[in-house]
């Protein structure tokens, strides 16, 4: 597959032989402008490679220093009646010597333009990105990522789990120019992240969710993984193809350190990261074995009363991933750039707790967020209607697997039953409900 270029008016038009460049490229993303001034080669760029059938976009190098009306405005300019193929993309850049963009800029720009163009895309660097956009750095999650990094693996900018291009080099060279050029690898939208299978089969209640009690886990800032409340002796399987690097089982001699972290544990490498099982009962795998998604690895462990459990106050399964090249600084994330596994297992047999009480939204722009507090992630769009309320936390409440809204009585307000004949249900009855669900489950469970 051929490179997708960039370029401006510093690859000036008289410098190229587009015949040549044409050749060695499958399509070309040209600046339209920057800040209010529109780019001087943008035209000539833009009929040379059109008329040799190269697929072509548009970027606005965005300023701090400008108004958004007047950016916008010159962005339409520059781009009516053009024919884009690669889309219109909104730069997002530290400009050296310049007031720095804000977060505020960004988003009145990606309004405006949207309104008044259609869709854009984004260009940003992880680093930049998440200096600018702060605790919004999700807002824009569903549109197109172009990701500048320079690096051996791409790293992408929290709040994307795909990439469309990524920008790899700034000293590329191709046929038909003799400067540098910046180099573009399609991504076609294809996560990093990955595609994992339940490490368990069957159903269990998740008894501590990813980014939970950061007390209990300072270096990562809350809990790094899933935890499940299986009986001990419960069969663990590989959630993807790999090579099991750790298979610690404290057998070997004056191995003491049982009861710290995950005790008798697997890691896994794959492609892309490490997944971590934690408190074993039994080993079924060894040290350099290479295995297959669901694969059973052992049994489940975690009794307080194993001197190998690890750190752990109960039967349970710890299972974790921790990324490669992709950094997640949110509450669980921190150090170890672990992820919200519940987010890729493709066949997650979620079993749901009996929800505490529903409410209802009363505004038209809450937020819906990864975890029970604004140093979370956010979803696309805003929280509407009723809800069911399964946890409560930090003056959150969970409305689904990872999906959490805040309890602000001046956001959400308790529904009360309106029919005198169908009054809340009491403790006693709740507990009732909660059993004949269970009795169902175990009858469908076989």
């Amino acid at each position: 597959m051929k490179p997708i270029i960039d370029i401006s008016y510093w690859q000036q038009p008289g410098e190229i032989n587009y015949d040549l460049l044409a050749v060695a490229i499958d399509g070309v993303i040209l600046r339209a402008a920057y800040g209010t001034r529109p780019d001087t080669a943008f035209e000539r760029h833009y009929s040379e490679f059109t008329k040799r059938n190269i697929p072509v976009g548009a970027y606005h190098y965005i300023c701090e220093y400008v108004t958004v009306p007047d950016q916008v405005r010159v962005m339409k300019q520059a781009v009516s009646g053009k024919t884009l193929k690669l889309g219109l993309w909104c730069d997002v850049e530290i400009e050296q010597g310049a007031d720095v963009l804000t977060g505020k800029t960004v988003i009145d720009y990606m309004t405006q333009a949207e309104a008044a163009l259609g869709e854009f895309g984004m260009y940003a660097a992880n680093w930049c990105w998440r200096s600018i956009m702060q605790d919004e750095y999700a807002r824009y999650k569903s549109r197109k990522l172009w990701c500048a990094a320079y690096t051996e693996k791409v790293i992408i900018p929290p709040g994307w789990d795909s990439y469309y291009l990524w920008q790899y080099t700034s000293s590329g060279r191709l046929p038909g120019y003799a400067g540098n050029l910046d180099l573009n690898k399609r991504g076609e939208q294809v996560s990093v992240y990955p595609k994992l299978k339940h490490p368990l089969k069957g159903t269990f209640r998740i008894s501590q969710l990813f980014g939970m009690n950061p007390s209990w886990y300072p270096t990562s800032q809350g809990h790094n993984g899933i935890d499940w409340a299986t009986p001990i002796g419960t069969p663990v399987h590989a959630m993807q193809d790999g090579t099991v690097t750790r298979a610690m089982d404290f057998s070997q001699p004056g191995m003491t350190d049982g009861k710290v972290g995950y005790g008798r544990h697997v890691r896994i490498q794959h492609p892309q990261g490490v997944s971590i099982y934690g408190h074993f009962s039994r080993l079924d795998v060894k040290e350099g074995d290479v295995v297959t998604a669901g694969q059973q690895l052992g049994l489940s462990g975690g009794a307080v009363t194993d001197p190998n459990s690890g750190f752990s106050t109960g039967a349970h399964l710890h299972g974790e991933y921790r990324m490669d090249g992709v950094k997640n600084p949110v509450p669980g994330g921190y150090v170890y750039n672990a992820i919200d596994i519940l987010k890729y297992i493709v066949d997650e047999p979620v079993q749901e707790v009996e929800p505490l009480y529903k409410v209802r939204v009363t505004i038209s722009n809450l937020l819906v967020r990864d975890g029970p507090g604004t140093n979370y992630g956010k979803y696309p769009g805003y929280a509407s209607g009723v809800y069911e309320i399964y946890e409560e936390k930090n003056g959150y409440g969970r409305i689904a697997v990872g999906k959490w809204i805040s309890l602000d009585p001046r956001y959400v307000e308790k529904v009360q039953p309106t029919n005198e004949d169908e009054p809340m249900p009491t403790l006693e009855e709740r507990i009732t409900a909660l059993e004949k669900r269970i009795e169902k489950l175990e009858a469908f469970h076989g």
